[in-house]
């Protein structure tokens, strides 16, 4: 499977607007509704590869998650 970075660049090679940065959680570390957010570094790499907008999530109610993520950009 391609790295995060390189899905990206295929997605705006192929005429996306925007891609959304998220990382896999195994089912058996987290619960059914947290199994996707976005990793901080993976973010920036994927931001500094594509020119079209990266967005990402957080878990709903984690403040600290989102001013994370709000500073990234």
């Amino acid at each position: 499977m391609d790295s995060p970075r390189a899905q990206a660049e295929i997605a705006e090679r192929s005429g996306a607007v925007a891609v959304m940065a998220l990382e896999r959680v195994p089912p058996k570390s987290a619960p059914k509704a947290s199994r996707a957010h976005g990793e901080p570094k993976i973010i920036r790499e994927i931001m500094a590869a594509v020119d079209i907008p990266v967005m990402a999530k957080c878990r709903i109610g984690h403040f600290a998650e989102a001013q994370i993520l709000q500073e990234l950009a």
